[in-house]
């Protein structure tokens, strides 16, 4: 009896596991959607700003765009050089 249990857990675990798989893929496609929507939203946007702006022109700006937040981030998050390590050097 315990081993039909177990059989039936195992089967229902597969299930289970396969549906988490069908969601999970369901939920990226859902996602690329929107990133879809977005860009298209964000590229008329720009577009009917300036009208002379190429699909080419738009991509270049906004890797460049990407790049620059990128490295105004990194730069933030790690300390300057000249900041002083320890706060009781000022102190002295």
């Amino acid at each position: 009896m315990a081993r039909k249990n177990i059989s039936k857990i195992d089967k229902d675990i597969q299930a289970a596991e396969k549906k988490v798989e069908e969601l999970r893929a369901e939920r990226r496609e859902a996602e690329e959607n929107f990133y879809k929507e977005i860009g298209k939203l964000f590229a008329k946007k720009e577009f009917l700003k300036d009208e002379s702006l190429s699909f080419e022109d738009l991509i270049s700006r906004l890797k460049k765009e990407v790049k620059d937040t990128q490295l105004e981030l990194k730069s933030q998050s790690k300390p300057t050089e000249n900041a002083p390590q320890n706060s009781n050097e000022f102190t002295q």
